[in-house]
Formats: C-alpha cells, structure tokens, sequence
C-alpha cells in the first residue's frame, strides 16, 4: 500500500491524533462498535473469510474484531493512528496498514469491508463517491460492506475544507485541547441513499446505530454490489435491484444494454413480457418494476413453466435455461456457478417434506413459539399485534429474532423449513397480522424453504403515507407460496423478494401499497 503524503484536508485527523498523543492519551473512545460484531454473525461471516476496515483510527473496533478472531486488515489515511496501534497491539501488528482509499488500491477482494464514522469526513461529492466505489471495487462477488456515518436522518451540514487544519479549542476527557478542526459532512437518509445506488451499492439493510460515547446517533447502511456486474453490465445511476425478482431484472437490463449477449428465446420472452421500446423507456426510468403496469404490457406469457398474469410473478426467470454459456465476461456459466448465484441448482425441485405438526395459537406470543420448521400455525385469533408481545424488540429465539429498523422492530423467521401459516377458517378478513412501524416488515423470512402463507390478512397500522417497509419479505429463500392474503401497506411493498426462487402469488390482494411486488 501507498500513501500519497500531500496535505489533503481528510487526512487533519493525523495532526489530531498527533497533539493527543503528544500528551499521552488517546483521542476517541476505545469502546467498540456493536453493530460491527452484530452484522458479522447476522450475515454469517467466517473468522477464515477477509475482512477490510477503512479508518480504524486508534483500533476501538479493530481490537473487537480481532480479538473475536476474523481475518482483518485495519487501515487508515493516518500513520500515526496506525504506529499508535501497532504499539498498542503488537500482537496485532501486521494486521495494520496505511491507505487512503482516495488514492490507492489494493490487490485483494474482501469478503467483509466496514467503516464506521469515517465517510462523514468527506465533503466533497467526488470525495465522498470515491469512498463508496472503493467499497464497491474491492467486495468480492458475494461480499457485504456496513458504512456508519454521523447523522440522524433528517440533519444535512458540511463544514468548510479549507479550514480542516485550523486550530480550534475542543472538548476532551481530559479537558479543553487545542487540536486540527478536521472536516464534517452529515447526511439526511434521502441522500445518503442516492449516493450509495449512484455509485453501485446495494442497500440491504439500514438503520439507526451507536458508537457511545463518541457517537450517539449514525446511519448504517449494509451493502452489497447489484448482481448486474456478474454479467458485466452497469446499471444506470440511482438504480436499485428491483422488486420484479432479480433474474428478471438482470436480463431485462441486459436486453436493453447489451442484447447480443442473450440468446434468441431469451429475448423472444423478454419482448413477450415487454415490447423492446417500452422495456427500454423504463430503464431509462429507472424501475423496471413499472414494466408490469405499462399498457403494451403482456402479463399472460406463458414459457417453460414461467407464467406472468394479474401483475403477479408466479415463478421466477429460471436464468441458466436462458441464459448463454458465457457471461459478458467471458465466465463460463458452469451449473456450479449458477448456483452459487441463486442458492438453487436448476434441476432442483421442492424436496419431500415430514408431517407438518399442527398448533393452534391465538396471542402473539403462542404465535412466535409456534415459529419452527415442519409447523403447521393455525390462526384462531383475530388479531396479532407484535407490538404487544413478550420482549418485543428484544426476544430471539432459535427460529426468529427482531430486526430494529428506522422506527422500530420488524419480526424476523430464519433458517425454518417446511411450514405453514393459514387462518382456521380461510376467512382473510378475520384474521389480521399487524404491524406498527413504517420501515419493518410486517413478517420476513430469511433462509428459509418451503413456506405456504394463506388465508390471513397482515399488513402496517399507521395511516398510508410514504415508507420502506414491506408486508411480506423473503431473503435467501425458495419454494414459497402466498395463497389467498390480504396484504396492506402504509406505503409501499406487499411482497418483496430478493435473491430467492421459486415464488407464487395467489388469489391475494395488495391495497395501500404503493408497489404490488
């Protein structure tokens, strides 16, 4: 690694960390921050995979990381923060390095890069989309990065760069210290989520966070680069995967940018769902989403078992059926390969099930520790409000956990298998799963199989308005039915469905939504 020694205006943090060190003590806290450990058990990273961290400062998280024992390499545009870990951790020593990722590249992909409270730094948007396409360039293909920035959704101010070096009285434990003023930038959420889709990331995950006691308030953001560049296509600016179902949305955006790398019946179909000039205004739009409500629309096409009708996706694009040998890489597009995309084989159909074991629950929380693979949940109740159960927010058990969100906690099913979910009378309208933040999913189902939804309505309490939150969420799931649902919104999603298989929508309606899925 590089560094260029040229006095740029985010690097005053070094002359900080000087004037501190100079007096004998440190400038932050060394209190980690938690969300760092937290999102890399959430997503399942393994201490063997690689981990970058970018602005590690004086190592408050780089020591919780490596003393939890993953594979990191800690850096920063700073020397002597990275001497003053080096000394601090010897044992650690050659896990520090220093890189402006501004200026410098490395030659390794990471499975894992985080920053927390850096990007703030950054002013400029130049500056600030360097960062983030740094990010972008080194996450390996099935790799995901946290950003924290200082903020809390809603403030936006930018400090002056030419002043970064100037000296400037400021608040220490130790008392007043006359130290570098550095620079600041603080985002609203609007805009730290354009930034982020402009420059190719993928938002995952998002919320509200803490590093106490530097930071009380920042905005966090998981992310992943879109699957578009597996087939060597770029997306259009401020794109985000959309809710149509990814692999149709990665051959829809190759049709239109680069049809010779399909195949004659893959765009036979594409042009059957969409005629070419109508497919080609709404990737110009920016929402392919808004394909299945165009007028010249077909939603009735029927080819190799995937069929689209009444706005519903009833079987996703089966990509390797289509698709060419060769990406637009050059890559050979090996069965192996196909799955490791898409988590399903191609030829792998819904394995035989055991005996689902039927429970009856009429309070929530019997309805949460029904939660379980090979489960039949009977809904006898009229009315679950999560709200209102025991450790809302706070409870997980084996099958389930609480995901905070921008206003609140959305429940969480992982990793079952095999289960049901159907009112005792198919009566849609007696039988209501409820939620009351805007930006939580009212159920989402992670990891999981074979999973049948019918008879219930479920959706968000707060009035119709603008939010993030779905109804129905699945992740890194398959073999999925929703029979006969009613599914309301305060705004946006009835269904999404992201990096899953195998999908139907059935007999149900989407009301108060601004997106049926």
């Amino acid at each position: 690694m590089q560094y260029d020694n040229s006095k740029k205006y985010y690097a005053a943090y070094d002359e900080r960390y000087k004037t501190a060190h100079a007096k004998g003590v440190s400038w932050a806290s060394s209190v980690s921050t938690p969300i760092v450990l937290e999102i890399l058990e959430k997503y399942g990273i393994g201490r063997h995979q690689p981990l970058l961290e970018i602005g590690c400062g004086e190592g408050r998280d780089s020591r919780a990381v490596l003393d939890a024992g993953y594979a990191l390499m800690a850096t920063d545009i700073s020397p002597e923060a990275i001497a003053y870990c080096k000394k601090r951790m010897p044992q650690y020593e050659d896990h520090f390095g220093i890189l402006d990722c501004l200026s410098n590249q490395v030659d390794s992909k990471f499975d894992f890069i985080f920053a927390i409270a850096v990007v703030h730094m950054l002013v400029p948007d130049e500056d600030r989309d360097g960062f983030y396409q740094f990010i972008r360039e080194h996450l390996s293909e099935n790799g995901i990065g946290l950003i924290c920035t200082m903020g809390d959704g809603e403030f936006e101010m930018q400090s002056d760069i030419s002043q970064a070096f100037t000296l400037q009285e400021r608040n220490h434990e130790t008392g007043k210290m006359l130290v570098a003023g550095t620079s600041c930038r603080m985002v609203s959420w609007n805009t730290f989520e354009s930034e982020l889709a402009r420059n190719g990331l993928t938002v995952i995950e998002k919320g509200i966070t803490q590093a106490m006691p530097d930071f009380n308030s920042l905005l966090f953001a998981v992310v992943k680069f879109p699957m578009y560049s597996l087939l060597g296509v770029e997306a259009p600016d401020k794109r985000q995967i959309e809710t149509l179902g990814l692999p149709m949305t990665v051959i829809d955006a190759v049709a239109v940018t680069h049809p010779e790398r399909l195949d004659e019946e893959t765009l036979s179909f594409v042009y059957q769902v969409t005629p070419k000039e109508a497919l080609e205004a709404e990737y110009k739009a920016g929402s392919f989403n808004s394909v299945k409500f165009h007028q010249d629309t077909n939603l009735d096409v029927i080819l190799d078992g995937n069929k689209f009708t009444d706005n519903s996706v009833w079987k996703w694009y089966t990509i390797s059926q289509f698709i060419m040998a060769k990406d637009g890489k050059g890559r050979e597009l090996t069965e192996e390969a196909l799955t490791k995309l898409y988590g399903v084989s191609r030829d792998e159909q819904a394995k035989p099930q055991q005996p689902q074991l039927q429970i009856h629950v009429s309070t929530v929380d019997e309805f949460i520790a029904a939660i379980g693979p090979d489960k039949e949940i009977i809904l006898d109740g009229e009315l679950y409000d999560f709200s209102t159960a025991t450790g809302y927010g706070t409870s997980k058990g084996d099958y389930y956990y609480w995901e905070d969100v921008f206003d609140g906690p959305g429940l969480v099913i992982q990793n079952v298998s095999n289960m049901t979910i159907r009112s005792s009378d198919g009566d849609v309208t007696k039988h209501t799963l409820a939620a009351i933040p805007r930006y939580a999913d009212v159920l989402a189902f992670r990891g999981c199989s074979n999973i049948t939804v019918s008879g219930f309505t479920a959706g968000h309490t707060k009035e119709p308005g603008s939010c993030a939150g779905g109804v129905l969420e699945f992740r890194d799931s398959d073999f999925i039915t929703v029979d006969n649902c009613g599914l309301f919104g305060c705004g946006i999603l009835g269904v999404y469905a992201e990096y899953s298989t195998n999908i139907q929508v059935l007999n149900s309606d989407i009301y108060e939504c601004l997106t049926g899925m």
